[in-house]
């Protein structure tokens, strides 16, 4: 539904389609800008019928990143390969009781159509994560136990709150090519490793697709710690964009990350989504000061230059 009261069909059920404007990934992107969506179809896709999930322990955060472009490029079948570094482990152990060594770790979900397949498959990844570097493997098929692996990276954010009881969590998120994480992701640790004794910010990573976040653990009412984070996070944000990425992967521009934007895509780029806007928009009542400046010059669609706004803090439950 627009602005204006109209609604918009923006795609059918077809799997694909060449018919016009991409509407429904301009909507979508658009953060609630441009209108409210009421209806939505999901595309299903069924659960593998069998697969298992692999830890495996690496010295260092780029040898991690650098497998999981390995396996990557052999075309191994994963569902899933995520990271959590040193300081996220330590974190984990503390808050959980566990024992898991003091390392980067991937964790992999490998798929197969047989059990037999799932067996190649982990033959393959682990050789790749040997050439890595890697240790301390662990490999599960059996349903709890994979489970309770995989709740080690769900229950990742809520431990953080273990480590620095008193704090929030700043969320960091950046995206970069799968092929410069090792650097951007060795990069940014080298930077929160300095600061870790005020600031713990572990490190979690989608590992697949470039994608990383730092929860930067900050007492909201210190000024020092607070502005310290916001450095980090904007410093975060500038590294992916200059290796050719992205300063969000998945949580949005909202109003935290406004100033990336002509950085990552140019004035020309920002120019087109303002006259988007207006067209679509014209008196900003769909989500106003949301992805794009609140004002601007309607001349010429230029946005009005003003103070940058900062990144959310999300506060940790105490219970």
């Amino acid at each position: 539904v627009l602005a204006n009261g109209m609604l918009v069909k923006t795609a059918n059920y077809a799997p694909k389609t060449s018919a016009g404007y991409n509407l429904t990934n301009l909507v979508v992107g658009s953060e609630g800008t441009l209108g409210v969506i009421t209806q939505v179809t999901l595309r299903v896709f069924p659960k593998p019928k069998h697969c298992g999930a692999l830890m495996a322990f690496f010295p260092k955060i780029g040898n991690a990143a650098t497998c999981a472009f390995a396996c990557k490029a052999a075309g191994v079948d994963l569902g899933r390969c995520e990271m959590m570094d040193d300081s996220m482990m330590k974190i984990v152990n503390e808050a959980k009781g566990t024992d898991f060594p003091l390392k980067t770790v991937l964790m992999f979900d490998i798929h197969g159509n047989t059990p037999d397949a799932v067996e190649h498959q982990l033959g393959t990844v682990k050789q790749i994560c040997f050439d890595h570097r890697a240790s301390d493997m662990q490999f599960e098929t059996d349903p709890a136990k994979m489970k309770e692996l995989w709740s080690t990276r769900k229950e990742c954010l809520w431990s953080c709150s273990a480590a620095k009881p008193s704090a929030s969590a700043m969320i960091t998120d950046v995206c970069v090519p799968p092929d410069k994480l090792a650097a951007v992701i060795s990069d940014t640790k080298v930077e929160l490793d300095k600061v870790k004794a005020k600031l713990p910010a572990p490190i979690v990573a989608h590992s697949l697709d470039g994608n990383f976040h730092a929860f930067i653990m900050v007492d909201t009412e210190n000024s020092a710690e607070l502005d310290l984070a916001h450095h980090l996070a904007h410093n975060m944000a500038y590294r992916a964009i200059d290796a050719g990425g992205s300063c969000t992967g998945e949580h949005g521009v909202g109003i935290g990350k406004i100033e990336y934007l002509q950085h990552e895509l140019g004035a020309s780029a920002v120019q087109m989504m303002m006259t988007i806007k207006m067209a679509l928009d014209p008196n900003n009542i769909m989500n106003p000061g949301k992805v794009l400046p609140r004002s601007c010059d309607h001349s010429s669609g230029v946005p009005a230059k003003g103070k940058a706004p900062q990144h959310y803090v999300l506060p940790m439950s105490k219970s």
